[in-house]
């Protein structure tokens, strides 16, 4: 994940309970070896000719946390696996793939 001083990012990676505060007045994560918290994940790719890729991980959790690596005019990013375990219909994952409108309409509304 792209956005390394996200405490939403954080809590997913360390756990709710092991982060707490926010940017301005301070952060503080304790890292525990708690079992990994399970949520749903959802991830959107846009592919050649505006096609939308999406897949969904109905219950997923970080496994595997990555090196941090600090590197000056690169962005720091938050690396780790995610394991998924079945829904309820069996289901590990689940995948949209839509062609762009012809009509020039992304699809949102206001």
């Amino acid at each position: 994940m792209l956005e390394a001083l996200n405490v939403d990012v954080l809590k997913t990676k360390y756990g709710t309970n092991n982060v707490s505060g926010t940017l301005e007045e301070g952060i503080s994560a304790t890292l525990k070896g708690d079992e990994p918290e399970e949520f749903v994940w959802v991830f959107e790719s846009l592919l050649r000719g505006g096609v939308k890729k999406r897949f969904i991980i109905p219950n997923g959790k970080v496994t595997e946390t990555g090196d941090e690596v600090y590197k000056n005019n690169e962005p720091m990013i938050e690396d780790f696996t995610i394991t998924a375990s079945a829904d309820s219909t069996g289901a590990l994952r689940y995948e949209y793939i839509k062609a762009a409108s012809s009509s020039g309409n992304s699809g949102t509304s206001n």
